[in-house]
């Protein structure tokens, strides 16, 4: 595998095979006329050849994928308590702070990402559904 090399120091590549003509380089059979490209060289070395491109996802694919990072949020509050952040356990961590505060209690039993219980306070359900929210914010731009 060869290269080519410009003066301005651009390479592309690699081919499998470069001819050198008269006025042009053929590789791979592409015609590159040499009063378009200038000065080159080439190079055996294809370890200096430009990383290929990898493919570009559909939007489908990148919806896809931010789905999966959404449901598999986690969060850990500031009392290290891991909560589960997908988008139902928001939901449920929002109905369950709606509920504490119109009860005026301060604690509910609850499970946490490891499936341990805890009794989780009013202040951490807050925290982690901010957290996760705003983990959730930060993955949804595609």
């Amino acid at each position: 595998m060869s290269v080519i090399i410009f003066q301005s120091g651009a390479i592309i590549g690699p081919f499998k095979t470069i001819e050198t003509l008269d006025d042009r380089l053929r590789a791979d059979g592409v015609d590159y006329p040499c009063n378009v490209i200038g000065a080159y060289a080439v190079s055996e070395d294809d370890s200096l050849a430009p990383a290929p491109i990898p493919p570009v996802k559909t939007r489908e694919e990148l919806k896809a994928a931010r789905e999966k990072a959404v449901q598999e949020i986690k969060v850990t509050t500031s009392t290290g308590k891991t909560f589960d952040g997908d988008e139902t356990s928001q939901t449920r961590m929002a109905r369950a702070i709606v509920g504490l505060q119109a009860a005026g209690v301060s604690a509910i039993n609850w499970t946490l990402a490891d499936n341990t219980e805890t009794n989780a306070t009013l202040a951490e359900l807050t925290e982690a559904l901010i957290l996760a929210g705003q983990e959730q914010a930060r993955l949804w731009p595609i």
